[in-house]
């Protein structure tokens, strides 16, 4: 038996209709990879890449993002327990920002258990520095002025995006050991990391044994991609006994303003 082209038909002759099948088939699994790919939120050129390069385009990518004059409110809740003692508490406030960077913090309200800071309390509150575990006192490999203090593993797929694990190569509190997952256009989605440096003890009696912490984020503004969270998670000891402390910190109402001064007048008001 011959075919079209004259060649015998178990000799190589294939007919149109197996080869449209199989041309189908081909386009149906590159169409399946992709919207595979699509719900994992992680690009295989993202994952192709130095994990050092990726880390800084993260970077690039999350201060373009920060750009300009906002104001945010804060909250943080945190749970203190060693033995029987019970603590919970409460703090509000507002922080104004230019390009990512803090200008202005104003503690609103501060309840320490059940007693509540008097006013003079909020302004020494306000005036006080971040400490390095704080959002604006870590030094993280999402930041520009953090990234380069930092080695990175090769990227790879995970839960909810493409994974990076990063270890620091400047060892103090600000700094630390974990992983920043990103999404396809690589932003930040959630940084869990252990700090290179534990705190030091607190009101010389609370011992630090371990912590972690983890940074979220998400859309808070149209075009603006911000933290959302801030977990931090401690164990250790409060004299003999063994304690623990979990603070949960959120961000939200972002709002912009055109100058410093009238960002500042709008956290005064609240």
């Amino acid at each position: 038996m011959r075919g079209p082209s004259g060649c015998c038909a178990n000799r190589g002759f294939v007919p149109d209709s197996i080869r449209v099948t199989a041309r189908s088939r081909t386009a149906a699994l590159l169409g399946a990879v992709a919207l595979v790919a699509g719900l994992l939120g992680a690009s295989p050129a993202v994952r192709s890449e130095d994990g050092a390069a990726v880390a800084r385009r993260v970077a690039e990518t999350y201060a373009a993002a920060t750009h300009g004059i906002v104001a945010f409110d804060v909250t943080t809740h945190t749970q203190l327990r060693a033995g029987p003692f019970r603590r919970d508490d409460l703090e509000d406030g507002a922080y104004v920002a230019v390009d990512g960077k803090p200008v202005r913090k104003r503690v609103i309200r501060y309840l320490d258990g059940r007693h509540a800071a008097s006013s003079d309390d909020l302004q020494r509150l306000s005036a006080k520095p971040d400490p390095p575990l704080t959002r604006f006192g870590m030094r993280l490999p999402y930041l520009t002025e953090g990234v380069d203090a930092y080695a990175f593993d090769a990227p790879r797929e995970g839960d909810g995006g493409t994974v990076i694990a990063f270890r620091a190569t400047v060892r103090d509190e600000a700094h630390g050991d974990g992983t920043m997952t990103l999404d396809s256009q690589y932003r930040p989605v959630r940084v869990v990391f252990h700090p290179a440096k534990l705190p030091p003890k607190h009101e010389g009696t609370a011992t630090v044994t371990e912590a972690t912490v983890t940074v979220e984020f998400g859309i808070v503004a149209t075009g603006r991609w911000e933290v959302t969270r801030l977990v931090h998670a401690f164990s250790g000891r409060y004299g003999p006994l063994g304690a623990r402390a979990d603070a949960t910190t959120s961000y939200d109402a972002y709002r912009f303003f055109p100058t410093v001064e009238l960002a500042h007048a709008a956290i005064e008001r609240e």
